[in-house]
């Protein structure tokens, strides 16, 4: 049966698609465009959730860190003495704050060490390259072009995805404490 469905998958794809290098060109630049295009389109002003975000450029660096962060890494003794609480042994009251105080201080010091591996700034420069890919006639230097800038666009589209994520999870958080859940 998928012998079937996947030469009818080739058959469609190779009438849409031109098998030549101007065509694979032309779907690659296609590709990227309607991902930058979705992007801004969710952190528009007519996007439900993308409109109640106040700073972008702040939310998705913030989103981007969170993603990059290892907490277990940040505060081993925090997560050990977490561990122990949670198997029944005692902890000192001392022991918990400090641990707390130092996993907390670890977090902002990477967070201030912390460089996004994509800003909301540098979107025109990688529509600028997407372009540049129209005219590209060397088939590995496109490869690798595209393999960048998809790079810098999973980033974006993965860190927008988590800010929205995030402010439905804070709309249903107010609904849950507005019916007194």
């Amino acid at each position: 049966m998928f012998d079937t469905i996947s030469v009818a998958l080739v058959a469609a794809i190779r009438s849409k698609i031109r098998l030549d290098f101007n065509g694979i060109r032309s779907v690659l630049c296609d590709d990227l465009d309607e991902r930058i295009s979705l992007a801004e389109g969710k952190m528009g002003p007519d996007d439900e959730l993308g409109s109640m975000v106040k700073d972008w450029p702040v939310a998705l660096s913030e989103a981007m860190f969170w993603t990059s962060f290892d907490e277990e890494a940040a505060g081993v003794d925090y997560w050990a003495l977490r561990w122990k609480i949670g198997v029944g042994e005692n902890v000192t009251p001392e022991e918990y704050i400090k641990a707390e105080n130092d996993f907390n201080t670890e977090t902002l010091r990477q967070k201030a060490e912390f460089v996004a591996p994509f800003e909301l700034r540098q979107l025109p420069a990688l529509k600028e390259k997407v372009e540049a890919l129209n005219s590209m006639t060397d088939p590995s230097k496109l490869a690798g072009e595209y393999h960048a800038i998809d790079g810098e666009l999973v980033n974006l589209e993965g860190a927008v995805e988590d800010v929205l994520t995030s402010v439905d999870a804070a709309i249903q958080h107010a609904i849950d404490v507005a019916r007194g859940k």
